[in-house]
């Protein structure tokens, strides 16, 4: 039991070592023979795999987990799993089934007093609701009540993420003005890189489409040892602040710098994570995309852009479908072959339409703007 709580806690600091010691503790299990403790073992590795964005053998780990410990009686192991199960299939892009096995969970936490696992199911839960629906306003309550529950809680990194929400809804919104102090603030309470990927991906990628590039490379040179190393398992908040780096760095045309990243946006792409971030969702297909078309890789970025636009239509992810099609309409005018341009008005017909729709007004004047280049 020590070892797999270790080894889920150092998923989200030091993967690696999080590995060995899930490896001894099953080793254990093995030799112990005892389904309570498979049970307990199996739902920590969820938990923890959630933690380093390895999110198919998380869920795999949860659906070992939850039988076991729903038949061994451990309800409050259950409610973790379940929690955590949850988290994964929503980084897997696995919305629907992500719904169904949040049914009653809630309740279920709430009885037996696992407040952890409230905060956590709801925080996923609403922000997946977010994404499908694009309704800004369930955005900004998502922040007030996770900040409200993390401070009432004593949780004070965890606040980081829901100034993340309030910032994100004002910069969507189109309140620019707002959004800055809120992004600054998430990204200061979210120190360590379990919890502060998420808001400082999000705080670069505003800063650079705010034009304070500056600001926002001077940022990204200040933070830059946070991003994740190649070539091995990393925590869930530096693919995150991956993400939002990319995304950055295309916006700013930085485009050798965000080329650069894009063989370690593939590493994030091959866990079989769609998103690596519950905060603001980024399709990993989408910043994959834009990766490849920095590079001048029009084949690869084509395919990525294509496969983005599929996701976000279908799971659905309301913002993500206007984004990937902006972003995809700029590698097409870029490229500049027969018929992109004809492509690229259409894509930002639809992203136009779309973010008026969700009353974003400043993005739809940076689809109009693009609309009127092509």
């Amino acid at each position: 039991r020590l070892l797999a709580c270790s080894g889920s806690l150092l998923q989200f600091i030091d993967p690696a070592t999080g590995d060995t010691l899930f490896d001894e503790a099953l080793r254990i299990v093995e030799v112990l023979d005892d389904d309570r403790l498979r049970g307990f073992v199996q739902g920590e590795i969820c938990f923890g795999f959630f933690g380093s964005m390895r999110s198919e053998r998380g869920h795999d780990a949860g659906q070992i987990a939850l039988p076991l410990l729903r038949s061994t009686g451990d309800t409050w192991g259950t409610t973790a799993a379940l929690c955590f199960d949850h988290a994964n299939l929503v980084h897997l892009g696995r919305f629907a089934e992500a719904t169904e096995l949040g049914k009653d969970t809630v309740r279920l936490c709430e009885r037996i007093g696992n407040q952890l696992a409230v905060f956590g199911h709801e925080r996923i839960r609403r922000a997946r609701e977010f994404f499908q629906t694009g309704d800004l306003e369930a955005l900004d309550a998502l922040g007030r009540w996770d900040l409200d529950y993390a401070t009432r809680m004593g949780w004070t990194p965890w606040t980081g993420h829901s100034y993340g929400w309030l910032g994100l809804a004002r910069f969507l919104g189109g309140d620019w003005d707002s959004a800055a102090p809120l992004f600054e603030r998430g990204a200061s309470l979210a120190q360590a890189p379990s919890y502060g990927g998420f808001t400082w991906g999000a705080r670069l990628h505003f800063l650079a489409v705010a034009g304070r590039r500056d600001e926002a490379l001077a940022y990204l040179e200040s933070m830059r040892g946070e991003l994740p190393r190649p070539g091995q398992p990393n925590p869930l908040g530096a693919w995150a602040f991956l993400s939002g780096t990319v995304d950055a760095l295309a916006v700013l045309l930085e485009r050798d710098s965000a080329a650069a990243f894009y063989p370690l946006v593939l590493e994030a792409r091959a866990t079989g994570a769609v998103t690596a971030s519950y905060l603001d969702g980024r399709l990993l297909e989408r910043v994959a995309g834009s990766a490849a078309a920095c590079g001048g890789q029009w084949d690869h970025a084509q395919r990525h852009f294509q496969t983005a636009l599929a996701q976000a239509d279908s799971l659905p992810h309301q913002v993500e479908r206007l984004e990937t099609r902006r972003s995809y309409a700029a590698m097409l005018t870029q490229r500049a072959a027969h018929g992109d341009a004809d492509r690229a008005r259409i894509l930002l017909g639809e992203a136009l339409a779309g973010y008026r729709h969700l009353r974003m007004p400043r993005h739809a004047d940076l689809a109009a703007a693009a609309l009127t280049s092509v």
